[in-house]
């Protein structure tokens, strides 16, 4: 504060100042009052100031995300910083959701896309806003694998109908049916009928 009227070579009156306000007072002004001390040379006449209390400022940012290229959109979200005196997303007075949004579609290309922010509202506070990214990312192509049908002569022994090399033999025709490679195994049935152990097909190298 600041005096007025002093007189030279007097005492200097002593002041102190108060107001009701507090850290956690809302936006808004409030007096500052002043308290005077004098000798008995004065006649003290006080006036009242006035203290401000400005809005805090809180940030709303966009979360960054991710999605696969042919997708929708996966759920946006926004994160808040800059809270004081313990507010929260849920105490702070008079504040509205902020909310994120993208124009990315299933069409938008692999790239990035931009993440915006529609600011929201709160009695203390000026809201600024921090844009996202969402990338999107290449689609996985599947490749179905399926092994065509294919015969081969097995030689056979004619007396108990095992497969094993003999002078003595005949002609086994086996078929194994077109199906996918997922267990490495075919699917094969012979004529005759006979026991017959296939080893394992593995697909080492598909050329597309």
């Amino acid at each position: 504060g600041s005096m007025s009227g002093l007189v030279a070579g007097g005492t200097t009156p002593t002041a102190s100042y108060s107001s009701t306000a507090t850290s956690a007072s809302n936006v808004g002004d409030y007096s500052i009052n002043a308290n005077l001390t004098a000798d008995t040379n004065y006649s003290v006449s006080v006036v009242a100031g006035q203290l401000t209390v400005t809005k805090a400022t809180l940030t709303a940012t966009a979360n960054d995300a991710s999605k696969v290229f042919g997708t929708t959109n996966p759920a946006l979200s926004v994160s808040l910083v800059g809270f004081v005196n313990g507010d929260t997303a849920s105490t702070t007075a008079g504040l509205t959701a902020s909310t994120a949004n993208s124009t990315a579609t299933t069409s938008t290309p692999v790239g990035t896309s931009a993440i915006t922010v529609a600011a929201g509202t709160a009695n203390n506070y000026n809201m600024t806003t921090v844009d996202g990214v969402l990338t999107i990312t290449s689609a996985p192509v599947i490749v179905p694998v399926v092994i065509p049908e294919v015969q081969a002569e097995v030689p056979v022994n004619p007396f108990n109908n095992t497969v094993q090399r003999t002078t003595i033999r005949e002609t086994m025709v086996i078929t194994c049916l077109k199906g996918d490679t997922s267990g490495d195994l075919l699917p094969c049935s012979g004529s005759p009928s006979a026991p017959l152990t296939m080893p394992n097909i593995v697909v080492t190298k598909l050329e597309l």
